[in-house]
C-alpha cells in the first residue's frame, strides 16, 4: 500500500536546505542575486508535506547575523533567535523558494517585475539590500495576514455584526463571543434582535455584548451605532458588514425595490466601513473588515438584478479597500470578501421549514471563514452541500470568458451556448 510521506519538521527542513543552499564560494554582502520567487508565502504551507529538493535558483549571499531581513523572515517563520547565521537564512530562502514554486503562479525577475504577466507587470518595492530577501518581504509583508488572527478574536478585543440577529451574522456574533471577545450586533430593532443579544448574553456574559436596532441604509444611523460602541466598549478590532436584503427585482421592478436593495447590501457596506475604518486604523491595533459579499456577484445569474448589482459593487469596493489598506504604513487593518454559497438563513429559506440538503448552516459558513481568515484569504469562496469549489470556479471563469472570447452576456444561460458550457464544466 503507498504510504503519504511524513510531513517534514519546520528544523529538518531547515537543516536540508541549509545544506542545499550552502554557498560554493564566499560573496560581497552588496552583490545582487537573480530571484525567481512565486507569490503568497502562508504558514499554513509549512503544514503541508513538502518534496525536498534542491531549489532551482537558490543561490544565496553571505548575510550578516544582523540583518534585519533575516530577523523579520526567522520571526515570521516563527523561528524565536533574532539573530542568525547566513546559512539558516539562505535555508529560509530556499524553503519559501520551494513553497512559492509549488503552490503559487508568479514569476519575477531580479528588479521586482512581474515577468509573467509582460502586459500588466506588477512592480515590487524593494527596500532590502539584497534583492531576493527584499523581494520575500515585499510579499510577506503583501500577503500574509498581519498577524495570527486568534490575536485578533480573543479577549477584550471588540468585533461590531451588521445583520447580527439572525442567519451568518448571529453565527459569527456567537464564534466572537465564544472567543472572549465583546460582541455588539446591530440590526433592525424587534424581538428577533433581543432574543439574540440574549443568546449572545448567555455565552459572554451581559457585560460584553451590547444590541443596537440600527439601518444600515442610513449613514446617521451607523455613525449613531459607532459612537454606542466607542462609548461601551472604547474601540473596534473586527467589522463585519453583513446586513442583507434580496426582495426579487427585474430591470423595470418598481424603484423602492431597487433603491432598498442598493442601499442595504451596497451602501451599507461603503457607510458601515467608511464610518468605522478610521477609528479602526487609528488605534493601531490588528483588526479585520469582512464584508459579506455573494457569488451572484461574480457570476450574475438572471433573476435579480439589483441584487447582483450590490454584490457586483461589494466585491468591487472590498477589492479597492484591500489595496488600500495594505499600502498605508504601518497600517493594521486587513479587508476580506466573504462569499457564501447555499446556506439556510432567513433570507434564503423561503417557504422551508427544514435546511435543504444541500444547503450549509451559518455555523458551517463561519467555520470556514475563520478557516479562510487563518491561511491569510482574501477571496472566502464558500463551498456548499450541493456545489464544490471546482464547479464554483469553472462558473466564475466561464462568466469571464464572456467578455474575453466575445460571447454574448451570460451566456451560461444562452440556449446556443448550453452544450458549450457544460463541456467547459466537465472539464478537468
Amino acid at each position: 500500500m503507498h504510504k503519504r510521506p511524513a510531513k517534514p519538521g519546520i528544523a529538518a527542513l531547515l537543516a536540508r536546505l541549509a545544506r542545499d543552499a550552502r554557498p560554493s564560494r564566499s560573496t560581497a554582502a552588496d552583490e545582487r542575486t537573480s530571484a525567481f520567487i512565486g507569490g503568497r508565502v502562508a504558514l499554513a504551507f509549512l503544514d503541508k508535506s513538502i518534496k525536498i529538493k534542491r531549489p532551482r535558483f537558490a543561490r544565496f549571499l553571505t548575510f550578516d547575523n544582523g540583518c534585519l531581513d533575516c530577523r523579520k523572515l526567522c520571526l515570521a517563520l516563527q523561528k524565536p533567535q533574532a539573530g542568525v547565521d547566513h546559512l539558516v537564512c539562505g535555508a529560509i530562502g530556499a524553503l519559501i523558494e520551494l513553497i512559492a514554486d509549488k503552490f503559487l503562479h508568479v514569476v519575477i525577475d531580479s528588479d521586482g517585475h512581474d515577468l509573467r504577466h509582460a502586459r500588466a507587470p506588477r512592480r515590487f518595492d524593494l527596500h532590502c539590500e539584497t534583492t531576493i530577501f527584499g523581494i520575500v518581504r515585499t510579499l510577506l509583508e503583501e500577503r500574509l495576514p498581519v498577524t495570527n488572527i486568534q490575536d485578533i478574536f480573543k479577549k477584550s478585543n471588540v468585533a461590531v455584526i451588521t445583520g447580527g440577529a439572525s442567519g451568518i451574522g448571529l453565527a459569527a456574533a456567537k464564534y466572537f463571543a465564544g472567543r472572549g471577545m465583546s460582541v455588539a450586533i446591530a440590526d433592525l430593532g424587534g424581538d428577533r434582535l433581543a432574543d439574540a443579544a440574549n443568546e449572545l448574553k448567555a455565552i459572554a456574559g451581559e457585560e460584553n455584548v451590547m444590541a443596537v436596532e440600527t439601518d444600515v441604509a442610513s449613514r446617521d444611523s451607523l455613525e449613531a451605532l459607532e459612537r454606542a460602541v466607542l462609548q461601551r466598549f472604547g474601540r473596534v478590532h473586527v467589522l463585519m458588514n453583513n446586513a442583507g436584503i434580496g426582495p426579487e427585482t427585474s430591470i423595470f421592478s418598481p424603484q423602492a425595490n431597487w433603491d432598498n436593495i442598493l442601499a442595504v447590501n451596497l451602501m451599507g457596506v461603503i457607510n458601515g466601513t467608511r464610518t468605522f475604518g478610521p477609528k479602526m486604523l487609528s488605534h493601531g491595533e490588528p483588526g479585520l473588515i469582512i464584508n459579506t459579499g455573494s457569488k451572484q456577484g461574480i457570476t450574475t445569474p438572471p433573476g435579480n438584478p439589483a441584487y447582483n448589482i450590490s454584490k457586483a459593487g461589494v466585491k468591487v469596493f472590498t477589492e479597492a479597500l484591500e489595496h488600500e489598506l495594505r499600502n498605508i504604513e504601518d497600517g493594521k487593518i486587513s479587508a476580506h470578501l466573504l462569499i457564501p454559497g447555499f446556506v439556510f438563513t432567513g433570507l434564503t429559506k423561503g417557504d422551508r421549514a427544514e435546511k435543504p440538503a444541500a444547503a450549509w448552516t451559518p455555523e458551517q459558513t463561519v467555520d470556514f471563514m475563520v478557516e479562510s481568515l487563518e491561511r491569510g484569504d482574501f477571496y472566502i469562496l464558500c463551498p456548499d452541500n450541493d456545489v464544490a469549489r471546482p464547479v464554483d470556479e469553472r462558473r466564475m471563469l466561464w462568466a469571464a470568458g464572456d467578455i474575453v472570447e466575445n460571447r454574448p452576456p451570460l451566456s451560461r444561460w444562452h440556449k446556443d451556448y448550453a452544450d458549450k458550457f457544460k463541456a467547459f464544466l466537465d472539464q478537468k
